[in-house]
């Protein structure tokens, strides 16, 4: 929150606001895009639930995979 307070005092100034990384951008989406998973399997049992991650790994769900193939994106940004 302390970056959003910097920003808003930053665009009140006149300054330009800073830019967000592609690389951070693509992680959070990959995360939220993880979590949305999770909300939807909340309250589920706990059979149900490993049940449901396990099926969207399996058939390629984008969603599912999207944390592991991201390590190796981040790896190669990081480390030339």
């Amino acid at each position: 929150m302390a970056d959003v307070a910097a920003d808003a005092c930053r665009k009140a100034e006149g300054k330009t606001t800073s830019v967000i990384s592609p690389l951070a951008l693509e992680a959070v989406r990959r995360i939220d895009a993880l979590f949305e998973i999770e909300r939807t399997i909340n309250g589920e049992s706990a059979e149900r639930r490993r049940a449901v991650r396990h099926n969207q790994r399996s058939i390629g769900d984008p969603k599912a995979s999207s944390i592991g193939s991201s390590s190796g994106t981040v790896r190669s940004e990081r480390w030339p």
